[in-house]
């Protein structure tokens, strides 16, 4: 597996990559404990979190908030890097347990129990981090849609400033030609002849 430095926004999809990877292995070993079960989901929420946060930090113009959305990743990238070096050596639990063999079933069985015994504190400690990772990682969500939002707002509010400007010309210009074009013309004035 590669190392993740995470220096860059752009890191999130390698990131992303990884952690659908761990979900793989983890999700296909059948008779795990409950806290991997939850484990495979918070990786999962986090993944499509960590995506979501790239897209929007990416259209962002606020430097100060990617730099914030940029640090959480890296923490993150630190988390899932000791959670990957954690489960080094389950490969197993990435294998069907469509293998006849008995052999075969009896190692994937101790692997699992090897799983269960040696990693769930890894687990519960790397479910509650990442956890703590996505509710802070929405909140930056809510924050970079805030801003793009009252930025669109700010350039519709522009565009229809303009409009109202270049409308009032446009009906001026109009109003000239039509004065141009078609002068006033006076009425005869009648006057009333005397009794």
């Amino acid at each position: 597996m590669f190392s993740i430095t995470c220096n860059a926004i752009g890191d999130i999809i390698a990131v992303v990559q990884l952690i659908r990877d761990i979900v793989v292995a983890l999700n296909d070993a059948h008779g795990a404990a409950e806290e991997y079960k939850q484990f495979v989901y918070v990786l999962k929420a986090l993944g499509t979190v960590l995506a979501e946060v790239y897209n929007l930090a990416k259209a962002s113009q606020n430097e100060s908030l990617c730099q914030v959305v940029l640090e959480e990743v890296q923490r993150c990238c630190i988390d899932i890097n000791s959670a990957h070096n954690s489960i080094t050596n389950f490969e197993k639990l990435e294998e069907t347990s469509t293998r006849s063999s008995r052999g075969a079933r009896a190692g994937l069985v101790l692997t699992k129990l090897r799983w269960h015994f040696m990693r769930a504190s890894y687990a519960a400690k790397y479910a509650k981090r990442f956890s703590e990772s996505h509710h802070r990682l929405n909140s930056y969500i809510g924050l970079l849609s805030h801003h793009s939002t009252s930025q669109l707002l700010g350039e519709q509010r522009y565009h229809a400033l303009q409009v109202t400007h270049e409308s009032r010309a446009l009906r001026q210009s109009a109003e000239e030609m039509k004065a141009i074009l078609h002068p006033p013309t006076s009425l005869p004035t009648v006057t009333s002849a005397g009794c």
